[in-house]
């Protein structure tokens, strides 16, 4: 599968519809875009706290209001000609979403945006297949599976040193997450734990480039890249994108 992470970012500027729509046209089977609440209580996309990166101007999310931030151009720190490009709401972002294409809705905040994330997908068009959660924060995980279990939603987890399976394993079943989503910094048998418990596993890579070597060097199946000219090569090298029926796009 080739999820494009924050829109086709490489193209365009992170997280915005412009991101997104490039993302469709380039073939992405699904999308990739942060999230968090706004002083007001909407649902922007957006990676960071504070706006400076992307807009070049400071204003911490969580203490503005949309209409704040919906003054601000998210293209600043994108080199390129293109007109300004506002932070998008979820439920912009949504509209972008072709029927048999999905979506990873990463939250970049806390527990507080789970009962308003819920009702916006609830009430959009869209399908529970066509969207999945995932996070850093176990804790948002736990809450939203609590309020939302028929809704995947994976916990983000960077493995920098090494780590027991089985205290894996207790956090995942504890917090009810559908799976793990990792980088490639983990053994064989860490993901063969998982996955013979059970739970899905994520794999993102970050490297760069792309190649068939860095590829199978890698224990979880990808997930998440830049979609960009490397990422079309690994397109390539898994074959055609597969619906959103699930999350390999190829397994060792």
């Amino acid at each position: 599968m080739i999820v494009a992470h924050r829109g086709a970012s490489d193209d365009a500027p992170e997280n915005t519809l412009e991101a997104f729509h490039l993302a469709w046209s380039q073939n992405a089977d699904a999308i990739e875009g942060d999230f968090r609440l706004t002083k007001d209580g909407q649902i922007v996309c957006i990676h960071d706290q504070e706006t400076s990166r992307t807009c070049g101007e400071k204003l911490i999310v969580s203490e503005s209001t949309y209409a704040e931030l919906s003054q601000l151009d998210a293209s600043k720190h994108f080199k390129g000609d293109l007109a300004p490009q506002s932070i998008p709401l979820l439920s912009e972002v949504f509209k972008t979403i072709p029927n048999n294409k999905g979506i990873y809705i990463e939250i970049k905040c806390g527990p507080e945006i789970v009962p308003t994330l819920i009702n916006w997908i609830v009430n959009s068009n869209l399908r529970k297949e066509q969207v999945s959660i995932i996070a850093f924060d176990n804790q948002v995980i736990k809450a939203f599976k609590s309020i939302a279990p028929h809704i995947k939603a994976h916990w983000l987890y960077d493995v920098k040193e090494p780590v027991s399976s089985h205290e894996l394993l207790d956090s995942l079943r504890d917090i009810k997450a559908d799976g793990l989503g990792s980088n490639n910094k983990n053994s064989q048998e860490l993901v063969n734990s998982i996955t013979k418990a059970g739970f899905d596993t994520l794999g993102i890579f970050w490297g760069k480039p792309i190649n068939s070597a860095s590829i199978m060097n890698l224990y979880f199946p990808v997930y998440c890249f830049w979609l960009n000219q490397e990422s079309r090569f690994l397109n390539q090298f898994c074959g055609v994108p597969n619906p959103i029926s699930g999350i390999k796009i190829y397994t060792k």
